[in-house]
């Protein structure tokens, strides 16, 4: 089995976010064949990281022979809520070539406290790239964010996984976009405040 269809099934399976995985689902993912599909699943079926949960076998067609297509259905396999730690730590296994946000995380272990002003000068990033990771890790609880103090955020790291990035799931454009406008709201009321004290 070649490593880049495992890469590529289990970025897939983590960036959804969803416990039961369906074959079809992973096939429109990920552009692989249904064939290699079932041939990584069972790989990581077999390494216990996923479980199979419903298995449907559509009957033969008249004149049909040969192995019949199965189509399963598959559940991740967490160690406690919300912890695919297991999977992540296959996805490292698999992952070589580094990342944007390997280096974004190797900032992140090195400041351990931060503003994202001080995260885009520190690693020469776009803001905005740095953003939809830190509200990753914040969600995941890797990151933690402390009361507002001021108009500028301020993040903590909270749990250091190693020097591997964790891979989490991606936050949905509307979850992204609502914590814009939280972000901005709390600017603005910041802002006012000031600006009354003046």
């Amino acid at each position: 089995m070649r490593k880049p269809h495992t890469k590529k099934v289990v970025e897939v399976i983590l960036s959804t976010g969803k416990e039961t995985l369906k074959v079809n689902d992973l096939i429109v993912k990920t552009n692989f064949t249904h064939k290699q599909i079932l041939r990584v699943m069972d790989r990581l079926e077999r390494d216990g990281y996923v479980k199979t949960v419903e298995m449907a076998v559509p009957p033969r067609k008249f004149g049909e022979s040969g192995i019949r297509k199965r189509y399963p259905t598959w559940k991740l396999i967490k160690v406690r809520a919300n912890d695919y730690s297991p999977l992540q730590k296959r996805a490292v296994k698999v992952r070589k070539k580094d990342t944007v946000r390997d280096k974004i995380w190797r900032a992140i272990r090195i400041k351990r406290k931060f503003t994202l002003p001080e995260l885009t000068q520190f690693t020469q990033m776009k803001e905005d790239c740095l953003r939809d990771y830190v509200y990753i890790l914040e969600a995941g609880r890797i990151l933690k964010r402390q009361p507002n103090t001021g108009k500028i955020k301020v993040f903590v790291l909270v749990n250091d996984v190693g020097p591997t990035r964790p891979v989490l799931p991606e936050i949905s454009n509307k979850d992204r976009l609502t914590q814009r406008r939280e972000d901005a709201k709390e600017t603005n009321a910041t802002q006012n405040k000031e600006t009354t004290t003046w």
